[in-house]
């Protein structure tokens, strides 16, 4: 079980290369743009997905316009998220 932190939409395949159902993909900054462009991928290794409110915010998007199964959180679940997983992988 990781948490996995992304960053930036670049790195999005690579991280999706190593998740599994057990794990946990919060997206975090620049990050949060990949809900928007790619939202079909997450098919392919369904794990739970979470996006930061404030950089949802900063960036104008609404969550109307996130898939359903993505969880938008503050900063406040982040720290849970953290102490709930057993690992942190950060993509940035």
């Amino acid at each position: 079980m990781s948490l996995h932190i992304l960053a930036k939409v670049e790195l999005l395949a690579e991280c999706q290369a190593l998740l599994s159902q057990a794990d946990a993909l919060l997206f975090i900054e620049d990050g949060v743009y990949a809900l928007i462009n790619n939202a079909a991928d997450f098919k392919v290794k369904p794990c739970a997905l979470y996006a930061l409110d404030s950089d949802l915010s900063a960036r104008g998007i609404d969550s109307i316009e996130l898939p359903t199964s993505v969880e938008v959180i503050n900063h406040a679940r982040f720290v849970e998220l953290s102490c709930e997983q057993a690992n942190s992988v950060s993509w940035y």
